[in-house]
């Protein structure tokens, strides 16, 4: 029910929109007479189903990826649907969103895949990335390489025909070649390839030992170079003791023992309830159910707007948006229950929203008159 006059008139003339915006009517905070005497829940029924929609997102962090593409496209098939929709091609449509469902299928499984793979440690990714080629770092491998292939020809025939010292040939030779080879960061399975094929030109014109102290020297200034770049990207940091950490960040009380805020903070994030996944969850649920969570269901709860309407998919994303508004506020947004008329915490009166228990019977509420006192 819309709690709009159908016109407002200023001076005898009818308002526009945007003059209505402009100034203070009282219509945008009146509540529709339909749910005046509805039953409210109570501040601890509601941290229940808070409590158990917390337990929901978190085993919704660690569902398999299938899994959740499979519950994102049924909702995005969902909230695609519209009412009074025209039946013409409607066999069209239907194709149509098929394909999309099946593109976002997959687009939602490589999301889910990138946040849910599994953690590595920094010495195992350093270990795995040192022989992971990237396309632009494939292109200049492949070009290092070729060009190495066509001097090792022109230095042999030098070689042949005498041009210079075998020795001095390989040396003027192998020094701006590992100078390529650091620019590039070639991985060691590529650098160990180059070393043979390097070995079986050396052999036609070198000794073995000159071969060997050559291929020793080019091993230093190639791989000896990747294991002190390794070690620069990743800087020693002295062992600390709890005491000398700065807790500058974290919110302190007076007396310096961490806040209530902070704890909340941290049991959160320890429970792995971010943003995306806690957005996603209480935003299509509210939208979806028309209201209602899970937790809110099994605990007899609904959201419900001022005007008694139903909550757009905007509107609960919204709602959403005030739990960090009674985060910031140090909790207090969240205790307003107990004192704030109608029970509205603070993402209440930023979405305009109230919590009743349906089905109970109403109560027949009117504004007591000068007879009755």
């Amino acid at each position: 029910m819309d709690t709009h006059p159908p016109q407002l008139k200023s001076n005898g003339q009818i308002m526009t929109e945007k003059q209505i915006r402009n100034v203070v009517t009282p219509y945008e905070f009146a509540v529709s007479d339909d749910i005046i005497g509805l039953k409210l829940g109570r501040p601890a029924r509601r941290a229940s189903a808070m409590g158990l929609d917390l337990i929901l997102v978190v085993m919704l962090t660690h569902l398999p990826s299938v899994l959740l593409a499979v519950l994102g496209v049924i909702f995005f098939w969902r909230a695609g649907k519209k009412k009074n929709t025209p039946s013409r091609f409607g066999w069209l449509r239907t194709i149509m969103k098929g394909i999309a469902a099946v593109l976002l299928f997959g687009v939602l499984i490589a999301v889910f895949d990138t946040f849910n793979g599994p953690q590595q440690s920094h010495s195992d990714s350093r270990d795995t990335t040192s022989d992971v080629v990237t396309g632009i770092q494939g292109l200049g491998i492949a070009a290092v390489m070729i060009g190495m292939s066509s001097q090792l020809e022109e230095l042999d025939e030098r070689i042949v025909q005498q041009r210079c010292q075998p020795l001095a040939c390989w040396q003027a030779f192998l020094t701006p070649l590992s100078e390529k080879i650091r620019n590039g960061d070639f991985p060691r399975h590529i650098i160990s390839d180059m070393k043979d094929t390097l070995r079986a030109h050396m052999q036609q014109s070198l000794t073995q030992e000159q071969t060997a102290q050559l291929l020793e020297r080019f091993d230093e200034q190639t791989t000896l170079d990747l294991d002190t770049a390794d070690v620069q990207t990743m800087p020693v940091v002295p062992a600390t003791t709890a005491s000398s950490v700065p807790a500058a960040d974290i919110p302190v009380n007076d007396n310096g023992d961490p806040s209530l805020l902070a704890w909340v903070r941290g049991l959160l994030e320890d429970l792995g309830i971010g943003f995306g996944w806690a957005a996603l969850y209480f935003t299509a649920c509210t939208y979806w159910m028309k209201g209602q969570t899970p937790g809110k269901m099994l605990l007899g709860l609904r959201v419900i707007k001022l005007d008694g309407s139903a909550m757009s998919l905007w509107e609960s994303f919204e709602r959403y948006g005030g739990y960090g508004a009674g985060l910031a506020t140090g909790l207090l947004g969240f205790a307003q229950v107990l004192w704030e008329p109608n029970r509205q915490a603070i993402h209440d009166k930023i979405s305009g929203t109230l919590v009743i228990r349906p089905g109970l019977e109403k109560l027949n509420i009117r504004v007591a008159s000068l007879n009755d006192l």
